[in-house]
């Protein structure tokens, strides 16, 4: 696109569809009622402080239904970015893509008066969940509503309000820090005549290919639902390098352990410092079963948050024998780590257990 632009040079057909992507461009002209035949527009790596004013300048336009902005800087205040995008009386599509933004949003829940034209929002940067129910609030026109990008840790789904769209019929998610309960929250908490779902998952959640979970929730509450796609995706790790020993001198907890052990199928020696049980997995008795194909050495320093039920720690190491189980007998006597405890092996696996 050429640096300056004419007015007088613009036809009612080349104004049809404008597409921006240089920030000096912005400063060779300035959008307003001229361009009233402008129906669909795409902004791509415009400045923050450059892009407030535009949008503020996009108010004038009568014919503009379609507003697309991609960027790669890092935008401090999506507060008024969405309150200037809401307030543009023709819109109908909106898509706001950020790369690597974790900005915060903070607006209110939006009443009549704030109410948006927008029928089909793709937010495409991070967000919890209750600032999803805070943006959605503004659309009850909304019938295609496109998610990617949530916000790791998020735990605000749980506490995430009922929201009424009684227009939105599709609704397609990319995520990959939901799990299956969450998302089961979610889709309770919209009350829509959905038709089309399409998800896709990253997360390591194998409640995801549950059929029956699948079916319950589809019966109860999308009973509209004429398609359904559901893609889930299971990583596998390669690695350039083989690790014999591993010193993990920082706190970590067991599933993320467990993960790092499957990673390492030639790990011969392992030391763990401290070793945490989250509360989410302490709540009911469990055994946990750990796999070290090749170990020949396990030390762990300290377990934190030790939990009254936990009582049985089982692990696999090849050609476990008798001097084995007799060595760490003696490790635990002598360190006096327990005190009512039993220790034996069958075939590879060791089973420590006490009271």
């Amino acid at each position: 696109m050429k640096r300056k632009l004419s007015f007088n040079q613009l036809s009612e057909e080349n104004t049809k569809k404008l597409r921006i992507d240089i920030n000096q461009l912005l400063i060779s002209f300035i959008i307003d009622s001229s361009f009233n035949c402008l129906q669909s527009l795409i902004i791509e790596d415009i400045q923050p402080d450059k892009l407030i004013s535009f949008l503020i300048n996009l108010n004038s336009l009568p014919q503009l239904f379609s507003l697309n902005i991609r960027t790669i800087h890092i935008i401090d205040d999506l507060n008024n970015i969405y309150r200037l995008i809401f307030v543009l009386p023709t819109l109908k599509y909106n898509k706001l893509y950020l790369y690597e933004n974790e900005c915060s949003i903070s607006i209110p829940i939006g009443t009549e008066k704030q109410f948006s034209t927008i029928e089909y929002l793709h937010i495409a940067h991070c967000y919890t969940f209750d600032e999803l129910h805070a943006l959605i609030s503004y659309t009850p026109k909304l019938r295609h509503l496109n998610l990617s990008h949530e916000n790791q840790d998020d735990s605000t789904i749980e506490i995430m309000l009922p929201i009424t769209l009684d227009n939105l019929t599709y609704i397609s998610m990319y995520t990959n820090y939901i799990n299956f309960d969450e998302f089961e929250i979610f889709i309770k908490h919209i009350y829509s005549n959905l038709k089309t779902l399409y998800v896709t998952f990253l997360y390591q959640d194998i409640a995801f290919l549950y059929a029956h979970r699948w079916e319950q929730l589809i019966l109860r509450y999308l009973s509209q639902l004429k398609k359904f796609s559901s893609k889930y995706y299971e990583y596998k790790y390669s690695l350039c390098i083989q690790i014999y020993h591993l010193d993990i001198q920082q706190s970590i907890s067991i599933d993320k352990l467990m993960q790092i052990i499957h990673l390492l199928p030639d790990l011969i020696t392992l030391k763990i410092n401290s070793l945490t049980f989250y509360r989410s997995l302490i709540n009911e008795k469990f055994s946990t079963t750990c796999s070290i194909g090749h170990a020949k050495f396990l030390n762990v320093e300290c377990i934190n948050d030790h939990h009254k039920d936990l009582c049985l720690l089982c692990i696999y190491i090849f050609k476990a024998d008798d001097n084995m189980i007799k060595r760490l007998n003696k490790m635990i006597d002598n360190e006096k780590l327990l005190s009512n405890y039993t220790i034996h092996h069958e075939l590879d696996n060791i089973y420590l257990q006490w009271k």
